[in-house]
């Protein structure tokens, strides 16, 4: 499936097939459920507020992403979130940053730039998490 732009704010996304966005996917609330890709080649904005979920899906963000929300984000069975080469990971706001497995492992893999805005930076990666 390819989209232009897509917004998330509760409900799951669920599947086996690709889902690529070419603009901007704002995840607000909600579950990503389900096998294959999951491609953002345009900004992620990620304004959580609750607790997400991927399960089993990679997450490729080849745009730059903003992290504005306070909830985590939850990794189960093998789901990975891949920060894309050239791009930027604004983590925004004096919040921590908790990333948490429940059932399985879950990545984080950095092949851009991570960048902190205020002075409070916590990154708790729990049971099986990879940075």
């Amino acid at each position: 499936m390819n989209m232009d732009a897509a917004s998330a704010t509760e409900g799951h996304i669920t599947g086996d097939g690709p889902i690529t966005i070419n603009g901007t996917f704002e995840w607000r609330g909600g579950r990503i459920y389900g096998a294959g890709d999951f491609i953002v080649n345009g900004t992620f904005l990620y304004a959580a507020t609750i607790n997400n979920l991927i399960n089993e899906r990679t997450l490729t963000l080849n745009g730059d992403s903003y992290w504005t929300g306070i909830k985590r984000m939850d990794f189960e069975n093998g789901a990975t979130v891949i920060n894309g080469a050239g791009a930027t990971f604004h983590h925004q706001g004096n919040t921590s940053w908790s990333v948490a497995t429940e059932a399985g492992t879950g990545s984080f893999i950095n092949n851009g730039t991570l960048h902190k805005r205020f002075r409070r930076w916590n990154w708790n990666l729990q049971s099986g998490c990879n940075e």
